[in-house]
């Protein structure tokens, strides 16, 4: 069973990067956390992300055999599968629905560099997952506190 939510996005090809920039408002990241949950639960097989024009496609599916943590494989000009492991899908799982819960993200994106599945053949994909609320930056200084570093 695949899943289908309609997200603001952007594709952009450069020379050597394709990028995407999805964009998970506070209105749809309800349905957003529901469907990757379902994901991780193995509940659908995949979540198709399509633009609002309908003129851009992004399948996530999970692979808990992946070695890295997201791979892409192309399906078309305009679209790509996107493939998570197990970690991948929990990091995104846990940081939307702690953005739910609180109303705010710790961060304003995640980033996240899909790697192609078939190196031969394929271009990667840099995937922009973007929140309208979120905590203010911090200074270099406050993350090496925070991690233990200084």
């Amino acid at each position: 069973m695949n899943k289908l939510i309609r997200l603001p996005l952007s594709w952009r090809r450069k020379d050597t990067t394709d990028s995407l920039f999805i964009r998970i408002g506070s209105e749809t990241n309800k349905e957003w956390c529901l469907n990757l949950c379902l994901l991780r639960e193995r509940l659908i097989d995949s979540l198709t992300i399509i633009d609002e024009e309908g003129s851009y496609k992004l399948r996530v599916l999970l692979d808990p055999s992946l070695a890295r943590r997201s791979a892409v494989e192309r399906s078309q000009s305009r679209g790509a599968d996107a493939f998570l492991s197990r970690t991948e899908l929990d990091y995104w799982a846990t940081f939307f629905l702690k953005y739910y819960r609180d109303g705010v993200g710790e961060v304003n994106h995640l980033d996240v560099e899909a790697y192609p599945r078939n190196p031969n053949t394929a271009r990667g994909l840099g995937i922009l997952l973007q929140i309208a609320n979120a905590l203010p930056p911090i200074s270099g200084e406050e993350a090496r506190r925070r991690l233990g570093l200084s």
